[in-house]
């Protein structure tokens, strides 16, 4: 049994070899059903963190795939801090879930003008090659995706970065004895957080609001829990469930993206010579998230038909 990557998160020492660094990506959590809840939490949390951690040479060399795989990183630790019971409602856990929630808001500009940027723009741009509106939208984006690229290395660099992985791995390891065993108490995390998401999911209409927004979140709340208790059950079930969760929040994520266009512009500054490129996109962008909010809420009626693995 592979054993969580701790090396990475017992004491954080910045790579002076970052010019080739690469992004870290997700590793399967290996759980047991002979595994205690706190045995199970420990791995689960140096597991997260170790993807944490383990993106900052990528981020100092500029790789996106950094910002947004530490993104995920701290999403997953979230999610591991919140979903083994007692743990979740101790002080100390509670204030390192604030302190990642804020170091995920720090890193968020930098990955929403990099979508913006090498994904969205893109798709729309190729028709105004030759239009100045266009190239000054390109010379506003460039500073303003540069200015949070700075921030986002600025806070990998921070002392506090360092402080703020070696406090959970601390806290990780000296945990408070609980001897219930993961398989018993996994279905009742995710049945929650499954009750959370149908709640949600009746609140939806036709359009991308702070409702669908909400949807979305529980979706990926569960989908991360799903991930790290998906060892305890049928694979096949579990892997035809999370697949389906995942399309889902692709197209969810991709409804999502169109709908923030509006405010993501809003970083370019107001110069007059902006104001034509802002309306082409802004009106594109529109029409383009009303058919990405309809596919993804179609996608949402046949998911929830979908029989939760773990029941």
């Amino acid at each position: 049994m592979e054993e969580p990557r701790v090396a990475i998160v017992r004491s954080y020492r910045p790579s002076h070899g970052y010019a080739n660094a690469r992004a870290v990506t997700a590793r399967k959590v290996r759980l047991t059903r002979r595994m205690s809840v706190e045995e199970a939490f420990r791995a689960t949390v140096l597991e997260c963190l170790a993807q944490v951690g383990g993106n900052a040479p990528a981020i100092r060399a500029r790789d996106p795939h950094g910002i947004h795989q530490i993104r995920v990183g701290l999403r997953r630790l979230q999610m591991a801090l919140k979903s083994f019971g007692e743990y979740a409602g101790t002080p100390a856990l509670k204030t390192l879930g604030r302190r990642g929630r804020a170091l995920a808001n720090i890193f968020g500009p930098a990955r929403d003008l990099d979508v913006f940027a090498d994904e969205l723009l893109p798709q729309l741009a190729d028709k105004f090659a030759e239009h100045e509106s266009f190239d000054a939208l390109h010379l506003a984006l460039r500073h303003a995706r540069g200015e949070a690229w700075d921030d986002a290395l600025a806070e990998i660099l921070d002392p506090e970065f360092g402080a703020f992985l070696n406090d959970v791995a601390a806290v990780a390891e000296t945990l408070p004895h609980n001897s219930t065993r993961i398989g018993k108490f996994s279905g009742v995390a995710l049945d929650e957080l499954y009750s959370e998401v149908r709640k949600r999911g009746k609140r939806t209409h036709r359009v991308y609001d702070a409702r669908t927004h909400k949807l979305r979140i529980a979706l990926k709340k569960l989908r991360y829990a799903a991930e790290f208790f998906a060892p305890l059950y049928s694979q096949k079930r579990a892997a035809n469930y999370i697949r389906t969760l995942k399309r889902l929040l692709d197209e969810m994520g991709e409804a999502n993206d169109a709908h923030g266009v509006g405010d993501l512009m809003k970083r370019l500054g107001e110069a007059p010579e902006l104001g034509f490129a802002k309306g082409v996109i802004a009106g594109w962008f529109a029409l383009r998230e009303k058919r990405l909010t309809t596919r993804a809420l179609k996608s949402w009626r046949g998911f929830k038909r979908l029989k939760p693995f773990w029941t």
